[in-house]
């Protein structure tokens, strides 16, 4: 009978913790191969040190990527001259403690992206040196970014010229020196009439060439000179 029973009672799926360490000391050596072995729920840990990565692409539903320090544990593109990405989602993340260096899209479609529908929240990471170092694409995403880095970026925070966001949260960030503009949304017209939320409190901005943008143009990239 308790064999019986033993069967019948449902396995219950543990969220687990995959680590990424150059040293051979934890599940894999990069990050792309770490992302391949997580799960949903499950949260991926990367050891410091600089990842030349880029095209890093998941869904895995709920991930938590945890690095050990924004300025130890870098994702920095392997050749800044080229268009590459780097970290892009479609599904709910969170990302803390991590740099991203170089890219033409950091997080996002080029550096790191929310899908439709889908939340992304970024905590203590530093953007340096890229063309956008977050943009979001589709409506109904959520965006918030606390305490947070953004330096010599063309854009810091971007939220498209087509299709918005609903509700955008920035606190405690510090923006300095981003070509364009530290960070642009949509009018609620965009997003299909319905109401959004921008929440912008207790940031810091110094010599960005604008601080918000709404519904304006991109101007032509200095790198594609």
């Amino acid at each position: 009978m308790s064999a019986l029973l033993f069967l019948l009672v449902p396995c219950v799926a543990h969220a687990a913790t995959v680590i990424v360490d150059q040293s051979g000391a934890g599940d894999a050596l990069t990050i792309e191969e770490g992302l391949d072995l997580t799960s949903d729920g499950d949260t991926l840990l990367i050891r410091a040190g600089v990842y030349y990565e880029y095209s890093l692409w998941f869904s895995t539903g709920g991930l938590a990527i945890q690095g050990e320090g924004a300025d130890v544990t870098l994702l920095e593109s392997p050749d800044p001259t080229e268009n590459l990405s780097g970290l892009t989602t479609n599904s709910d993340t969170t990302v803390s403690d991590m740099g991203f260096r170089g890219f033409y899209l950091a997080v996002g479609q080029g550096n790191v992206s929310s899908g439709s529908g889908e939340t992304a929240l970024f905590e203590r990471c530093l953007f340096e040196d890229n063309i956008t170092g977050i943009a979001l694409y589709n409506g109904e995403s959520e965006l918030y970014v606390y305490d947070s880095t953004f330096v010599d970026n063309e854009r810091g925070v971007d939220g498209g010229t087509t299709v918005g966001v609903y509700d955008v949260h920035l606190e405690n960030n510090l923006f300095v020196d981003n070509y364009y503009f530290a960070f642009r949304f949509e009018s609620e017209e965009a997003v299909g009439g319905h109401d959004t939320t921008h929440n912008v409190v207790h940031n810091v901005f110094i010599d960005n060439l604008a601080a918000f943008l709404r519904n304006a143009s991109n101007p032509k990239s200095p790198r594609s000179t």
